[in-house]
């Protein structure tokens, strides 16, 4: 049992007590082993990193990896110093369905025994007010590409000739069981192409839709909407919304999840046809409180602007400007991206 107990204790120091860092600065600290008989250490390395936790799947990425030491261990106590540049991003964030957290983890990888190991959290996170950037995205437009729309016209037509079979056997044998089978099949079927035609049903009336996206001072932002259609629109209404978007589960148990973080809605009565032009003013929440944007693969939090037309015995129009809100990068200072 001796074999495997650990010959060393191992855990990490900063240099300051609150472990919080704005993008660029220096995180520094020290490694602290103590050992109590002379011990063999192959490798000590320093690992920064972070990790999603929440509702979704965890994304993760190590964006450094350091060697403090190796080689042979007297008793005693020894300090490795480290100094690294924070990260620019992602940043800390909490959340109801998603964290973001920065950690630093260390090993000694001693033959014959337990790997002493230890971790220390931190928070990467800009000083407080510090001035941050906005960029408009690409708007998300119902067009698809070609082999899109032959994949979804294919993968409807052998639906539909699957519901064939329940609803040729429900009249072939007048079974009331298969009968409603049928019905429901069909009813699905149709559920799932309206949601798929409908967006461009609703474009279709517009032979012009432009909408653009302006910061007009460091906590303000203008949405301009330029249009043509022959159609009355009754209302627009622009939101700006904060959401996180997480996905649980794998294969065909993938399940989204979505918790909006903040909705400011602005509606504009309209009742008028023809060439339109109208304008909203929103004020930024503050990304501080809100989150900065983030992406991963099963984990993001949206900026967007959604503009929702409710158009006269028409289907209504959404378009969604999705937005990029990050903490201005400081020119001196280095960092991970």
């Amino acid at each position: 049992m001796n074999v495997l107990k650990p010959k060393c204790d191992i855990h990490i120091e900063f240099d300051r007590t609150v472990r919080r860092f704005a993008p660029g600065e220096p995180i520094t600290g020290a490694v602290v082993v103590s050992v109590d008989a002379e011990t063999q250490c192959k490798a000590l390395p320093l690992t920064l990193g972070w990790s999603t936790h929440g509702k979704g799947n965890r994304n993760g990425k190590q964006v450094a990896r350091y060697n403090l030491f190796s080689g042979t261990w007297s008793p005693g106590t020894y300090r490795y110093p480290f100094n690294l540049p924070c990260p620019v991003s992602p940043l800390t964030y909490h959340g109801k369905l998603l964290n973001v957290d920065w950690y630093l983890t260390t090993s000694a990888d001693v033959p014959w025994a337990l790997d002493p190991k230890a971790r220390q959290d931190l928070w990467v996170l800009p000083a407080q007010g510090s001035p941050f950037d906005l960029v408009q995205g690409e708007s998300e437009h119902v067009e698809n590409s070609a082999a899109g729309k032959v994949i979804g016209v294919i993968v409807m037509c052998m639906l539909g000739l699957i519901g064939l079979i329940p609803l040729g056997a429900a009249l072939a044998t007048f079974s009331p069981l298969m009968i409603v089978f049928s019905l429901l099949w069909w009813g699905v079927l149709g559920v799932i192409a309206w949601s798929v035609i409908k967006p461009r049903v609703a474009k279709s009336v517009f032979s012009s839709f432009d909408a653009q996206v302006q910061r007009t001072s460091a906590a303000h932002l203008a949405v301009s909407v330029h249009y043509r259609t022959q159609k009355r629109v009754n209302m627009i209404t622009a939101k700006l919304e904060v959401e996180e978007v997480v996905v649980h589960g794998a294969g065909t148990n993938r399940t989204t999840h979505r918790e909006l973080r903040y909705s400011d809605p602005r509606p504009v009565m309209v009742n008028a046809t023809g060439q339109q032009h109208h304008q909203f003013a929103f004020q930024l929440p503050d990304p501080a409180l809100v989150g900065f944007s983030f992406g991963a693969s099963d984990n993001d939090l949206v900026w967007k602007v959604v503009l929702d037309c409710d158009i006269e015995q028409w289907p209504d129009l959404e378009e969604t400007i999705p937005l990029q809100v990050r903490p201005r990068p400081v020119a001196s200072l280095g960092g991970y991206r």
